[in-house]
């Protein structure tokens, strides 16, 4: 008992201290430089709180001191700011849901009812998470901000008349966001234009109340507080008349009435500013703007720095200005200026991020990471890109990129007061299509998973992309996507994706969406033909072919010599890959004339199978005569004489399968009657023992460039096998010496030594290829021994 006394004392001090620091941050509203610390600090401590106490008894104590509500207060700060800064929507409802449950249990525990005030500032600041943050239910919102004016009308609630006209100017331009994005619940004759207006009006009357001025807002107890919410609100009930103006195509209405505000406040910063940045709007809108336009949007940003010197807003938006009349200089001056009153200015540091490399500004993003703000993403971006590009350092880069998609500037840009402000100014298209920042941040975000090998969650990241895109996903980045769905073996999604690339115009992705869409065809067609759909697997095999083919037949593509020999090889694997499918899906074909001077014991398909086959060997060998040049041109590098070998070994491989679509239509492998052994086929067909010739030659030669070239020792041993069994053995041992993680090496040596009788060493090779890999061949083998077991038991009985 003694234990539980001492910890509910020490919760209570730290709820008392906790409450004293939010009334100290409160005190500061009307100073927005110095409360952004007290603002996360709040929303810190209650989202903690939140998670940490559960039990009614430390929930009374909290809400004995106020901490919960007055947590609330400070993490939403709506009456003079955007409200929720630190907040995503999930948060602001726990806080919410937190604070909700302390006034409750301080009404049952103490006897303590909630204000009226209490209640009213408890809806608008649940009215705004759902209004305000990304991802909230708009209706509900809607609906407590009618019912907090419905409450704030009635004239026994006790609430000051001065302080009523800023809750309803609250209310007021909460509907009126709501209106202009279209989704209002309730059918009203209003406008956002119309409640705007009414919020201008209320405020209006108190701007010109000198006595306003001594108002005490509630816990907002600052000197300043009071009129400081009055300016918030008149500064965002302008934004919104004149955004409804400009969407309605009323300009000029627009105009005159931020001028009509400037002429009646002519030394007010916020009328000045609303008027310059419109004016700059109107300038990066027009096509062909008037020298006119140009200087009145100068002068009038000009005023407003004038006006207030510590606020960064002008001075950004003059930098953009002199980024469209090309004076870098000075551009880059305003923004440098506006950054050292705000180091996190989304404005200001996108400027000076087009204007110079990351190199040169690193140390001003690391800077702007290091400040506590919600719409310090393009900073984050930044950092994140660095490492990514720069130092490889992928892992840290995606941490920095899920810290930039939490930002505001980044998730939700539109949503902000110079979000129209964040885009390249010298592009006249500013409602053009792509993914937008937000997509190209989770664009990079998946390239990191992807570089990572972390698929499903690049796959997810992708997708997010494709959802928040404005116009599309550009063709590179469709390419990056459909070639992790190929890593995931969603082939048929990937083709999806490489075929829109490849649809669409001339674009330096077509080279990249031609090689991927032959790779998910080959990677189909080797699914299907396990499927035995050899039909479908022939097709797939046609339609990648017709794929590579455009590309290495384009002229001026691929760029380079080691991505054309890529692309051959590439196109000698969908040929080849045909070897394995029946003969009789193979018709006739003209150029099967030539085949047939050494084939010609074998019927019409197996030619024409053959005739696919072999244009798989013309591409290897275009391939490796292109990696030969290449060699020529340039500096041999250390895996030279690998690439070689691959090469050589691909060209055998090709040939062998041909040599074996022979043996096979005469009878090899077949079994029953015809009793045809390999070492049979050379000497029934001059075009087998030609291409066996040739196919151990190359293996030869690719050992000779890299003879720790495991696959050629194992290719010389399978061509081997139709002239000395016993050298095929030696081949596969060998090749198991250099990898003996091999499936392909176990099974053809264990069915090397059933086929000499070998039983207890091809056993044993079978009981190896059990651990390497779950394959056919190890059924096979067996069957082949048990069978050879059966013949002998049945000639000794």
């Amino acid at each position: 008992a003694d234990v539980s006394k001492e910890s509910d004392g020490s919760l209570l001090i730290d709820a008392a201290l906790s409450a004293a620091q939010c009334r100290n941050g409160l005190a500061l509203s009307g100073d927005n430089t110095n409360v952004s610390k007290c603002v996360r600090n709040a929303t810190v401590d209650a989202l903690r709180w939140e998670r940490k106490i559960t039990s009614r008894s430390q929930k009374e104590l909290l809400g004995e001191v106020g901490a919960p509500f007055l947590q609330l207060l400070l993490s939403w700060s709506g009456l003079h700011r955007s409200p929720w800064s630190f907040c995503t929507v999930t948060q602001a409802r726990s806080i919410v849901r937190y604070a909700k449950e302390s006034l409750e249990l301080s009404s049952t525990a103490w006897g303590r009812a909630p204000t009226s005030l209490e209640l009213i500032i408890l809806r608008l600041a649940q009215a705004d998470v759902e209004c305000q943050l990304p991802g909230g239910y708009v209706p509900e919102g809607e609906a407590l901000y009618r019912a907090a004016l419905s409450s704030l009308e009635d004239t026994d609630s006790g609430i000051s008349g001065n302080v009523v006209s800023v809750l309803e100017s609250h209310c007021l331009c909460g509907l009126s966001k709501i209106a202009l994005t279209g989704v209002e619940s309730v059918t009203t004759s209003k406008s956002a234009d119309d409640y705007a207006r009414e919020c201008l009006d209320a405020l209006a009357i108190l701007s010109e109340d000198n006595t306003a001025a001594d108002v005490t807002l509630f816990h907002w107890r600052g000197s300043n507080a009071f009129n400081s919410s009055v300016a918030f609100h008149i500064c965002a009930a302008r934004q919104l008349v004149a955004e409804s103006m400009l969407r309605g195509s009323k300009q000029e209405d627009a105009y005159r009435f931020l001028e009509d505000a400037v002429r009646d406040a002519p030394f007010s910063y916020d009328a000045a500013f609303a008027l310059g940045s419109f004016r700059l709007r109107m300038l990066l809108s027009q096509v062909s703007p008037s020298d006119t336009d140009r200087k009145m949007a100068q002068t009038q940003l000009l005023k407003a720095a004038k006006l207030n010197v510590k606020k960064a807003d002008p001075f950004a938006l003059l930098g953009l200005w002199y980024e469209v009349q090309n004076d870098g200089k000075r551009a880059l001056g305003c923004h440098s200026k506006a950054l050292i009153l705000d180091p996190t200015h989304p404005v200001a540091g996108r400027g000076v991020l087009r204007m110079k490399s990351y190199k040169d500004i690193e140390h001003l993003c690391i800077a702007a990471t290091s400040v506590t703000s919600p719409v310090n993403g393009w900073a984050w971006r930044a950092v994140g890109r660095g490492k990514a590009m720069g130092k490889g350092d992928d892992e840290s880069a995606a941490i920095c990129f899920q810290q930039a998609l939490r930002c505001r500037d980044i998730q939700a840009h539109t949503n902000e007061n110079l979000g129209f402000f964040f885009r390249d100014p010298t592009v006249r298209d500013r409602d053009g299509g792509g993914l937008g920042e937000c997509g190209e941040t989770w664009s990079d975000l998946a390239g990191c998973y992807r570089r990572l090998g972390k698929y499903s969650a690049a796959l997810r990241a992708y997708t997010s992309a494709d959802e928040v895109s404005s116009g599309g996903v550009p063709p590179d980045v469709l390419c990056a996507w459909a070639h992790v769905e190929l890593e995931l073996g969603l082939y048929d999604e990937a083709v999806a994706k490489f075929e829109a690339v490849l649809g669409g115009s001339e674009s330096a992705s077509l080279a990249v969406a031609s090689y991927g869409h032959g790779t998910a065809m080959l990677a189909l067609s080797r699914l299907h033909a396990n499927e035995g759909k050899f039909g479908s697997a022939l097709e797939h095999l046609q339609r990648g072919i017709k794929s590579v083919k455009s590309l290495v037949e384009a002229k001026g593509q691929p760029a380079s010599l080691s991505s054309s020999a890529c692309a051959l090889k590439l196109l000698g694997d969908l040929y080849t890959f045909g070897s394995s499918l029946p003969a009789s899906l193979f018709g006739k074909d003209e150029d099967d004339a030539n085949d047939k001077l050494d084939c010609c014991h074998h019927d019409d398909n197996t030619v024409s199978k053959l005739s696919f086959a072999s244009k798989g060997g013309e591409a290897y060998t275009k391939a490796w005569q292109t990696h030969n040049e290449r060699e020529a041109k340039c500096d041999v590098s250390s895996d030279s004489s690998l690439l070689s070998a691959a090469a050589l070994f691909d060209v055998g491989t090709s040939l062998l399968c041909q040599a074996r679509i022979l043996a096979s239509s005469l009878g090899e492998g077949t079994g029953g009657g015809t009793k045809s052994s390999m070492l049979d086929m050379p000497s029934k067909c001059p075009g087998i023992r030609g291409r066996i010739d040739q196919c151990i030659e190359h293996f030869r030669k690719a050992i000779e460039m890299e003879e720790t070239f495991a696959p050629a020792w194992c290719g010389l041993g399978s061509a081997l096998c139709y002239k000395d069994t016993l050298l095929a053995q030696h081949c596969f041992c060998r090749a198991l010496q250099i990898d003996k993680a091999s499936p392909e090496n176990w099974s053809n040596l264990g069915l090397v030594y059933a086929d000499r009788g070998i039983v207890n060493a091809s056993s044993e090779a079978l009981d190896a290829l059990t651990c390497v890999a779950d394959t056919p061949f190890m059924w096979i083998g067996r069957a082949l021994l048990l069978e050879d077991e059966g013949a002998k038991v049945d000639e000794s009985s």
